[in-house]
């Protein structure tokens, strides 16, 4: 069900529930978004028609093909902000004998 089920959730709560509802409400968006690569890709490959509702092994396969998708995505967003990270450090790095700014060497 997903975090979008926390929307329904929080109108059979009542009032007190709106923070739930939002959270259920940018579930949806996060499905909406990270929902399209699975199902574009599947129908290009065949394994599913667009003009029927997706249901049974097909949502299988359009989950495998996201996950597929998103973790090479997000493995390579990962990967630039770790070069970023390393590169930096690399940069400040210094000797441990070096003398820092503002002080005298020969003291």
């Amino acid at each position: 069900m997903g975090t979008y089920g926390l929307y329904w959730l929080a109108g059979d709560i009542g009032l007190m529930a709106l923070p739930l509802a939002f959270v259920g409400i940018l579930g949806l968006a996060s499905a909406m978004f990270h929902g399209w690569p699975g199902f574009y890709l599947a129908t290009s490959l065949g394994l599913t028609t667009p003009e029927t509702a997706v249901h049974g092994i097909h949502i299988v396969y359009i989950e495998s093909l996201n996950a597929a998708f998103w973790a090479i995505v997000y493995g390579l967003i990962g990967c630039a902000l770790d070069f970023l990270i390393q590169r930096r450090r690399i940069r400040n790095w210094k000797l441990p004998n070096e003398p820092t700014e503002g002080t005298a060497s020969g003291s």
